[in-house]
């Protein structure tokens, strides 16, 4: 009887051992996640946020003629002012009589992708023969069975 046991043991063994994957650890396909967001605000003109007088330029304005009067140009001294303009995405800086821009600096949206790899152990069994200690009719004794269970450890 026992030795019948043993071979069905061995014979278990050998199936589930034949069965296990080459690694105790399966992975499931990488998942990646890319979140990419574009809205198109439109806002308001912005009120400048710094104005200054940079220089004093002298323009040459021409006048219309007027009824009898030949047309004619007068020298007009103008204030040359640098303004910045700041949103959350950029800051302009703008400068002159007939204004150009002197300065931009735009600060662009981020993109951040995650991978993950999500890894799982599978459960490892075990089928031992071994010796114990256990409790029957006859009390607490000695004794060789075989055993089936989870196996806590890993490599």
């Amino acid at each position: 009887m026992i030795t019948v046991l043993l071979v069905a043991a061995v014979i278990a063994c050998w199936f589930l051992w034949s069965r296990r994957p080459d690694s105790p650890i399966e992975s499931e396909p990488a998942r990646t996640d890319t979140v990419v967001v574009r809205d198109t605000i439109r806002e308001p003109i912005p009120v400048p946020v710094v104005r200054t007088v940079v220089r004093y330029d002298t323009v040459l304005v021409a006048l219309p003629a007027v009824d009898s009067l030949p047309e004619d140009s007068a020298a007009v001294v103008l204030p040359i002012e640098r303004k910045t303009y700041e949103t959350e995405d950029y800051k302009a800086v703008v400068e002159g009589y007939k204004p150009s821009l002197v300065e931009m600096e735009i600060y662009r949206q981020s993109t951040i992708v995650t991978n993950t790899v999500v890894q799982r152990k599978r459960p490892r069994w075990a089928l031992t023969v071994g010796p114990g200690v256990g409790y029957g009719p006859r009390g607490v004794q000695p004794y060789v069975g075989v055993s089936f269970g989870f196996v806590l450890w890993s490599k």
